[in-house]
């Protein structure tokens, strides 16, 4: 019930390949969050998870209030700044962008991605990887959203700052640039025409089937750096952020995903910070205690292997 394709179909067999007692290896080590300095983070992180977050927890967590926590002007305006914002909705995600895309007072570039069909033009960043349309500006703050070259620090979820758009001969917004030239701190590759740290940012294409159907899409792997739900911060390892969980916990493990994208508490504040309740309503939520009963299981079958 609900297999939509194959690749559904597929997924839902492995799982219950490994879902069988006696196949299935756990791994609960935390490995973004490390140091003795980051014990007690990394406690309040596991806490989330098992469901045992208590009032100590939250008090813990209170001190990274961006307004009301224990921060001098200039580290609330380095936040504020520098930091990305972690939203629970797109709309707040875009709004935020828009806001901070503005105040940098330089004109705005609107790229639309290519498409092979009405399929692939439908399609969310979810489902093929790169984004629709993008707003773009010089000076504008930026993050890969994909791994491009890994090695030299080009990663997804890398941060770096737009020098230049250029365009093809003849060619304007919203037809998709034929480079951007962006300045990474992290980036250890050659220079680029002698710019430091700069690296062009070429489209790339993404290759998928929708029921059958081949689809593509051509668009820059890029997404503005200001803000970004929390659903699309899966997997990234993150600088600074600003965290906005929103009054509920719509999507099971939306509050964890968000916290636990930084490697230390000092990198992360929140605005605003919810009350008690909102973080152990997290609990009370029927999937998480269908996967309390599920993790048992890995649990024991995990301790065959010891």
């Amino acid at each position: 019930e609900g297999i939509k394709n194959t690749h559904q179909l597929n997924g839902m067999s492995y799982f219950k390949m490994f879902n069988e007692e006696g196949k299935t290896i756990i791994f609960d080590e935390i490995m973004r969050q490390k140091g003795e300095d980051q014990k007690r983070f990394k406690e309040c992180l596991n806490n989330l998870a098992d469901g045992s977050f208590d009032k100590n927890d939250w008090e813990y967590l209170k001190e990274r209030d961006l307004f009301l926590g224990d921060f001098t002007k200039s580290e609330k305006q380095d936040f504020l700044s520098t930091a990305t914002m972690l939203c629970s909705t797109n709309k707040a995600a875009n709004e935020y962008n828009i806001k901070r895309l503005k105040s940098l007072g330089t004109p705005i570039a609107h790229v639309k991605s290519n498409n092979n069909c009405t399929e692939a033009a439908k399609a969310t960043f979810t489902k093929c990887g790169p984004h629709k349309e993008i707003l773009l500006s010089k000076g504008c703050d930026i993050l890969i959203t994909s791994n491009l070259w890994k090695e030299t620090g080009l990663t997804n979820g890398a941060r770096g700052t737009v020098q230049y758009i250029i365009y093809q001969e003849n060619t304007f917004p919203p037809t998709l640039p034929a480079m951007v030239i962006v300045k990474i701190d992290q980036y250890t590759g050659p220079e680029f025409m002698g710019l430091e740290k700069c690296v062009p940012i070429v489209p790339v294409t993404r290759q998928w089937y929708d029921h059958g159907k081949p689809c593509s899409r051509t668009m820059l792997p890029l997404t503005l750096a200001y803000g970004m739900t929390i659903h699309k911060s899966q997997g990234m390892s993150m600088g600074k952020v600003i965290i906005n969980i929103g009054n509920r916990e719509f999507s099971c493990g939306l509050t964890y995903t968000a916290i636990s994208r930084c490697r230390k508490v000092e990198e992360l504040v929140f605005l605003p910070y919810y009350n008690f309740v909102r973080f152990t309503s997290i609990k009370r939520m029927k999937v998480f205690k269908c996967r309390k009963v599920h993790d048992g299981k890995e649990k024991k079958s995990d301790e065959s292997f010891e």
